[in-house]
């Protein structure tokens, strides 16, 4: 059996209803943010689909598969831990500690050089939080402590289809915060990443001269992969060269030391969800 998109979609709730015209009232709600009417849509499509025998194979499933990973709730839901330490969707209330952070260039040099933001940052940061990141190709969280932002984080050019996205993740008070914070940090995005939303690479390019960073990515476990040279124009007017780093799923689980953080600071058994 098989389900074209000319063909209407079963189901006692929409019949009548062709494939197209379900997509279109899907895009509609995701536009306005009314992601739970438009999962009710897609799961009860799927259902029906399957009740009528079409394949998991076929396009349409595919496509449907394709729409539910869009706009799945993982993709806005808090990653936390029981000691307080949790990475949140970005909101315009945000806009001050934000700014703070790239106000302060010792954060900025090691975060991100480029220029910070000229518009309505409050604005962006509400869109940001709300967007699907699939449509968008970022996923920017604040990272807290309790109920304070002490640091950002983010997947940025995600590729759905490559299942791998560039990671990005500053503290704006990194001395005066214990290592287990920002080590149970890093460890929630990279379980979040790996394990929920279900990439098989991070990666990220690090200043040459950011040491640090360096040092502690691949205490982390990721890999070096080599030196990209004038790979940014930035101010004040000179080309970066960059560290490349990269980190694959199977690289984590072949890594003791990584498997026993997650086990340590997270309480989590990677190996097992592998």
């Amino acid at each position: 059996s098989e389900l074209r998109m000319s063909e209407e979609i079963p189901g006692p709730s929409r019949q009548g209803i062709t494939l197209k015209e379900l997509l279109r009232d899907c895009e509609q709600l995701i536009a306005a943010y009314e992601y739970d009417k438009a999962r009710q849509i897609l799961n009860m499509a799927r259902t029906a689909a399957l009740e009528s025998g079409v394949s998991e194979k076929h396009p349409t499933m595919q496509r449907l598969r394709t729409q539910r990973m869009r706009i799945a709730p993982y993709w806005w839901r808090t990653l936390a831990h029981a000691s307080g330490t949790q990475l949140r969707r970005c909101r315009a209330t945000d806009a001050a500690f934000v700014a703070s952070c790239y106000a302060n260039t010792d954060f900025a040099q090691r975060y991100n050089r480029q220029a910070p933001w000229t518009g309505d940052l409050g604005k962006a940061l509400e869109k940001a939080g709300q967007q699907p990141p699939l449509d968008s190709g970022m996923l920017q969280w604040i990272i807290c402590d309790g109920e304070t932002p002490i640091g950002l984080a983010s997947l940025s050019s995600i590729s759905a289809a490559n299942r791998k996205a560039e990671y990005s993740i500053g503290f704006a008070e990194a001395p005066k915060l214990s290592a287990q914070t920002i080590v149970r940090a890093q460890l929630l995005l990279l379980h979040f990443t790996y394990f929920v939303a279900g990439f098989n690479k991070l990666y990220a390019y690090i200043y040459t001269d950011n040491k640090e960073a360096l040092h502690n990515s691949t205490h982390l476990g990721f890999v070096e992969e080599g030196i990209l040279r004038d790979h940014y124009y930035l101010p004040p007017g000179r080309f970066f060269d960059v560290h490349a780093i990269g980190l694959t799923k199977a690289q984590l689980l072949a890594s003791p030391f990584t498997l026993k953080l997650a086990r340590r600071w997270l309480g989590m058994d990677w190996s097992a969800l592998a």
